[in-house]
């Protein structure tokens, strides 16, 4: 039987649960809360969804995240105090299958702001229809600057777009806290100090299911931090949640 939280991506219609749900999630959050009582909140969860046609080319050992298994990482996320989501997609808004359940989700359970990263895509009209489904209020659209020239399409229809680009070029190296207070999810569910690094084994934290979220952000041993001139990304802090952020702030200003 399917499980009733997961209504909307399977029928069309109104979810004759939602309120209780809603209640009932509300509830359990607070319990976890009480339970946990980190030292260490997650401010900011990242999570970079498995590209549309993930399913049917990876192998057993790169098993991309399941659909419900994204929906318990922003469970998670939300319940050590994460209130902003940013999800990055390299496959358009309108394509993917489960983008939209996912911001939904996120919004209505949990009253997170997310943040829509296309990565290295425009943004098209095809996307509209998509976008238009969730909270206007609670969804911002990162583009990155090479298609920024994309932005009006959806500043027309009443988004808030910016550009996605992290660190000017001449900064040589970020220095920053910010990995203490987020958390950054592969499309396999590793865990990485931050997108900068995404993908290097040396500043992977474990997988998401391994153990619980705090317990990862509360461990010294773990790489929390990058040192100077170590990355070698060519986009620079691109997506980058808290700058994101910091960003829509200054914009608010």
């Amino acid at each position: 039987m399917a499980s009733r939280k997961r209504w909307n991506n399977i029928y069309d219609g109104e979810n004759p649960f939602g309120l209780a749900q809603t209640v009932a999630k509300s509830l359990q959050s607070c319990t976890k809360r009480k339970e946990e009582e980190p030292s260490k909140r997650v401010r900011y969860l990242w999570v970079y969804l498995p590209d549309r046609d993930a399913y049917s080319t990876s192998n057993a050992d790169e098993r991309p995240l399941s659909f419900d298994e994204l929906l318990d990482i922003i469970d998670e996320g939300a319940g050590v105090g994460a209130r902003s989501l940013i999800v990055s997609t390299s496959s358009p808004i309108a394509t993917h299958p489960y983008l939209l359940q996912v911001c939904d989700w996120a919004q209505k359970i949990h009253e997170m702001t997310v943040g829509i990263h296309l990565y290295k895509l425009p943004f098209t009209e095809e996307d509209l229809p998509v976008l238009a489904k969730l909270n206007k209020d609670k969804t911002r659209l990162f583009i990155d600057g090479e298609h920024m020239e994309t932005a009006p399409l959806a500043e027309g229809a009443g988004y808030r777009v910016y550009n996605a680009d992290g660190l000017d070029d001449e900064v040589v190296s970020p220095k920053c806290e910010f990995p203490g207070t987020m958390t950054c999810v592969s499309p396999i569910g590793n865990l990485y100090t931050c997108g900068l690094v995404l993908g290097e084994q040396r500043f992977k934290l474990g997988h998401i299911f391994e153990r619980k979220l705090t317990s990862i952000m509360e461990d010294s041993s773990l790489p929390h931090a990058i040192p100077e001139g170590v990355s070698k990304a060519t986009r620079r802090c691109n997506g980058c949640p808290p700058l994101m952020a910091q960003k829509m702030h200054n914009d608010e200003l």
